[in-house]
Order: structure tokens, then sequence, then C-alpha cells
């Protein structure tokens, strides 16, 4: 819900012109224009801004290119993809500007800008959506409240994907990927099938049965699934309610899901009282949401799960399928922690110690996150490095330009290495085995005690104005690892962050993508992609544009083959 626009949007927008007749046309483009005048009306004018960010405080907006009137730099937006990011950062530095969709827009990379961003207080920033995703979701959606009821609802989803509650989904989750992972090969195998398609419908299967006990049959699970393409595919169009458009037909699709979910959460009995349960959390809290919030609420928690995690799942499927190296280890490691093909159910703490499998997940959300950035709006000037943003601007931040930018991606950010990740760990050990003997050292020399503290917080004890070198040297120190500390919190945020907009969700999405792999290693010898490494369309999530085709070669004997 917090992906950004991509060309994607643009090119079904003028599919959507060919297909509707003269009138609805006609009727669109006067409104668009329209609409679009008011918006740049409303908006904060960029050269006006600048001005009187010059005069009131003695910096400036950041450096960058307005573009056109009205449009901003959308043309080339659709026309750089990904890489229209890339290109400007390069050139402008890790904050610019720009006016995308009729916004006046600050883009916003890097560990320690965007720590600023998504740290800011709601008076300061607050959480924006394009109209469409509104609307789409809905006014009870998590995405769409604020103040007390969002806590309330982020509270009672994060009570019901505690980790002791995962742990004992990790079975029946572990249980539908093994029998969907096992059709994939089909009946006379090898059998092209689309991996995005298998992907999304084995995680609508498991969010569905697993969170809210829909038990849906096949021909239940194709619908629901084809249901919710079409959302998706309206989700970051014009809002435009009239036959013909991608939005009108994501209205019709919501009708339906609406129905579906209705009907089974009225005929759900929550007698179980050992389990927990989202809708019993919601009901029973202080503040319970209503129906029609209720139904907001499963279908964005059904959908959002659905297409991130699938978009995970996809990656992994294409960086896998190109490194021999990354099977192996994977093979390896399940062989030395009884992870056997066909076996009971992964324990979830043996899945906290399979720390090379952990590795392969972080590893594909860092080449590809499942979310590419995130809207701000400013509420008031909101300053980052020397620049002063505007009251009314659109803030940006890029996720995966973050990701790029980071310490853990210098080496070589391009290339899929799950290793990067055991390297980062044994540095940061040696830095702190290195700190702590120094930090001795230095206490041995002194007469003072201090209470320890996080090496990245400043002690809170008075200094003589007279430093020695050894204060000076431990104060370098702090600063060297609260920038550390930073980037690494800030530098890897593949589902978003901050102390409040966050994917409360995350911890079961990694369970999940880890029992997938788990599951792909031990039931296939390899897997490969009859149209090669395919074109990722971004909006609303990454997901390849050819559906990912691709050929699963299953042991022909689990057991034989995976013991010679």
């Amino acid at each position: 819900m917090n992906a950004i626009l991509s060309e994607n949007v643009f090119f079904q927008i003028a599919a959507q012109f060919a297909r509707v007749n003269s009138t609805c046309l006609a009727i669109f483009v006067a409104s668009t224009i329209v609409l679009g005048l008011i918006f740049w009306y409303r908006s904060p004018n960029p050269m006006t801004s600048e001005a009187e960010a010059d005069s009131s405080s003695g910096s400036r907006l950041p450096l960058g290119n307005s573009g056109y009137p009205l449009i901003g730099e959308t043309v080339e937006f659709v026309a750089d993809g990904r890489t229209f990011f890339r290109t400007r950062r390069q050139k402008y530095g890790p904050v610019f500007r720009s006016h995308l969709c009729c916004w006046p827009t600050v883009v916003v990379t890097g560990a320690e800008n965007v720590q600023k961003v998504l740290t800011a207080s709601d008076s300061t920033l607050t959480y924006f959506s394009p109209l469409s995703v509104v609307r789409l979701l809905g006014r009870g959606s998590l995405a769409s409240s604020a103040g007390k009821r969002h806590s309330h609802l982020q509270r009672s989803i994060m009570r019901l994907l505690a980790p002791r509650v995962i742990a004992r989904l990790v079975a029946p989750i572990q249980k539908i990927v093994r029998d969907h992972v096992a059709r994939w090969t089909g009946e006379t195998p090898p059998a092209v099938v689309s991996g995005s398609d298998c992907c999304q419908t084995m995680l609508l299967a498991v969010v569905s049965q697993c969170l809210f006990g829909f038990d849906l049959g096949a021909e239940e699970l194709a619908r629901i699934t084809r249901l919710l393409g079409v959302f998706s595919d309206g989700m970051l169009s014009f809002p435009v309610n009239l036959p013909g458009f991608a939005f009108h037909k994501a209205m019709q699709a919501r009708i339906e899901l609406d129905r579906f979910i209705a009907k089974r959460t009225s005929s759900m009995a929550c007698s179980n009282a050992d389990e927990p349960s989202l809708l019993g959390l919601l009901h029973s809290a202080e503040g319970a949401v209503p129906q029609s919030g209720t139904v907001d609420l499963v279908l964005e928690l059904i959908f959002g799960a659905k297409e991130t995690t699938a978009s995970a799942m996809c990656t992994a499927l294409i960086e896998v399928s190109e490194s021999v190296d990354v099977l192996s280890k994977l093979r390896r490691e399940l062989t030395e922690h009884k992870v056997t093909p066909g076996g009971t159910p992964v324990d979830y703490s043996v899945l906290a110690r399979l720390n090379y499998l952990n590795d392969v997940v972080k590893e594909v959300l860092r080449i590809q996150p499942p979310v590419a950035g995130g809207f701000r709006r400013t509420q008031k000037p909101f300053q980052i490095q020397d620049y002063v943003i505007p009251s009314g601007w659109m803030i940006l931040y890029c996720i995966t330009d973050t990701h790029e930018t980071s310490s853990s991606s210098l080496e070589d950010f391009a290339r899929f290495d799950p290793d990067r990740w055991r390297r980062a760990r044994e540095r940061a050990s040696e830095d702190n085995h290195e700190e702590e003997s120094s930090s001795t050292t230095t206490t041995t020399t002194t007469t003072t005690t201090t209470t320890a503290t996080s090496p990245w917080h400043e002690s809170s004890t008075t200094r003589t104005p007279n430093r020695t070198a050894q204060e000076e040297t431990r104060q370098d120190n702090g600063q060297s690892a609260l920038a550390t500390h930073v980037n690494d919190r800030f530098g890897y945020i593949p589902f978003g962050g901050g102390n409040r907009r966050f994917c409360v969700g995350k911890n079961l999405a990694k369970t999940i993508i880890s029992i997938f792999l788990i599951e792909l290693t031990n039931q296939m010898d390899r897997w490969k992609l009859p149209n090669g490494r395919p074109q990722i369309r971004t909006a609303p999530f990454p997901l390849p544009k050819d559906r990912l085709p691709v050929i699963f070669f299953p042991w022909k004997n689990l057991d034989s083959d995976r013991s010679a």
C-alpha cells in the first residue's frame, strides 16, 4: 500500500483511453484538466515556495527539476521507470526536487535521510496515499486510519501476529505450502507453470486459512485470486469510476470481495478461546470495529500479505534459479539441521537457527523490496540536510535506492549474494571486540565510573572542560557507532519502517518465505526460467511482466536422491 506510482499505471491509463467511447473520453479529459488545475492551484508553487524558504530560514529547496507546468516530470518518470530515481540521485544527490502527478515532490534516499522522514512526528509529516488506494481499501483499513484508531488496530494485529502465535502457525503453513509446491511439477514433468500465479494462489490459501479460517476450495480459490488481481490492477489508477477504466473494474471486484468476506466472517463461530482470532481481538477490545470496518481490514490484510509476499517469492525463484551455489548451501544447512523432505513440520525455533536460510531471505528482500517506497506529506516546513521543504509538499522516500546505497550493498549491490550478511556480522563482531578492548583500556586509566549504555548513545555524564585524549577518542567512537547503527537500521527497510507506520505482518511474511524456500529446496532438484530473467513491473507491487514461466524438475525419489 506504500508502493510508489510507476510507469505501469500510466500505461494502463493509456490503454484504457483506447477502449472507452468518445463521450466517456471527453468527460474524463475535461475532468482531468479541471482536477489538475485545482491541484496545481492548491499546491505550493515550486518557485514561490523556494523563495519563501530562502527568505524565512536562509535555506533552499533541494536541487532538481520541476519539469513542465502541471505534469512536472511525470513523462520522464514514465519513460525511465526505476532508473528515474537512480539517475537523479547521481546528478543532484540523495535529496532532490521533482514534480510528480500534480504534486511538488522531494525524493529522499539514504539511511540518515530516510530515518529523519520515518521518525518525524505526525504534526510534521503525515502518511499520504493516493485517492484510488484510499477508496479501494476503504476507510476501515489500517492504511486509511489515523490517531487512536490506527493505534488500536495496529496493536490488535500485532497481538494476533506475535511470535508465539506465528510459532503455532508454522505447521499448517508448511502443510499448505508443501501441497502447493508438489503440484507445480504437473502430472507429466517437466511442465511450464506460471510462477507468479502459483505463488499468489498459494499465498491466498495460506493467509485465508491460517489467519481467518477461510477454507477455500479450488474453484473459489481461483475466483478470489482473479478478483484480487483485478483489484490490484486498479490500485494506483486514476479514480474514475466509469465503465472501461481500471478503477471501475477494481471497484466492481471490491463489491464481490466484500460479499465473500462478509459471508465468511458472519458465518464463523469464534468459539475456540484458546486460538487467537483477529476478528475476536478487534471486536472484544476497546473501540471495537464495526462490520464495515472489519471487512475493510480483512481485505487489506489478505491483499497486502498476498501481493507483497508473492512478490518476494517470485524474486527468490528468479535469483536462486541462477545460483547453483546458493541452492547447494541451502541443502547442506537443511541436512545438518535434519529438515528433511516430507518430514515433520519444521519447528519455529529451528527456523531461527537456519542462518544461511535467513540470509537468503534477507538478500531476496534487499535486492527487490516488495514495497518500493512510501509517501509522506509535510504539515509544516520540514528541514532535511540543509534544505527546507515547504508545507503541503509530498515527500517520497525510496526503499530500493536506499538499499543500493547502504553499507550492506556496497560490495556489488546488484549481485545476489546471501553471504554478504555473514560477512557483515563478522565485521560487526570484530568492531565490537575492538571497541570493548579499547573501552577496557581507557577505563583503567580513569578514576570515574560510568553506567554502561548502548555504543551509539552518548553518555549523559558531564565532562570537564579540559577533556583528555581518551575522552575525545571515546566520543569519536560513539559518533562512528551512531552512524553505523543508523545505517544498519534504516539502510535496510524492505517493509518500510518508522515509529508508527510499519508493516505489522513482516515477521509472518519472512516466516512464510522461509518455509517456501525449505519446501522448494527439498522437493525440487532444480528449476529454470524458459524466458530468461523477466522484466519487472513495479506497480503496485514488483511482479514479473510475463507472469514468470517456470519449469520445475523434482527429485525422482526424495529420500534416496537427497541422501546420495
